[in-house]
Order: C-alpha cells, then sequence, then structure tokens
C-alpha cells in the first residue's frame, strides 16, 4: 500500500513539472487579442501603473495588477495607456 501511494506522489510531480503554464498565442487569437507586436513591443505582462510618457511618475498606490498583451520592449515606454506607441523616454512628445 505504501508503495501505490507513493507511486501516486511521484506521477503527480512528474505531471506537474510537465505542465507549461505559458499563454498560448492562439488562446489569446481566438478571442481577437493581437499577438504580433509590431515596432518596439513585444508580447508579455504590464500594469496600467507603468511608467508612461504622459505618466512619468506613476502614483504609488496603484492596484497590484497585471494584464498580457503587447507592451513595451526594454528601454522604451508608451506614449499613453493605450499602449499604442512605444518611444524611449528622451523622444516623449
Amino acid at each position: 500500500m505504501k508503495f501505490v501511494i507513493l507511486l501516486c506522489c511521484v506521477a503527480a510531480v512528474a505531471c506537474m513539472d510537465a505542465q507549461d503554464f505559458s499563454i498560448d498565442r492562439s488562446f489569446l487569437a481566438n478571442f481577437g487579442y493581437g499577438t504580433d507586436c509590431m515596432g518596439n513591443k513585444t508580447l508579455g505582462t504590464y500594469s496600467m501603473c507603468d511608467k508612461r510618457c504622459d505618466q512619468l511618475h506613476p502614483p504609488s498606490n496603484c492596484p497590484d495588477v497585471e494584464y498580457y498583451g503587447c507592451n513595451c520592449k526594454d528601454g522604451y515606454i508608451p506614449v499613453d495607456k493605450t499602449f499604442s506607441r512605444c518611444v524611449k523616454p528622451k523622444d516623449c512628445p
């Protein structure tokens, strides 16, 4: 009986280790979310409280919420809250 329980535990750990929790691009595409990020953008997580051209000093009391989609690459920030265009901070309009 102990052997069966041990075998079940090993199988459960092996299954959990094999899981891939990354978001599949086809899942996003099926719901109308774009996954082909152009220009200075990349697919990943972002927060509405991140630094932007129209918000150079984000509020300190921001909710801890992250979104998944096209966001700015490292070294770039969004021009505004639409995240439609990313620029280097020195190039903010």
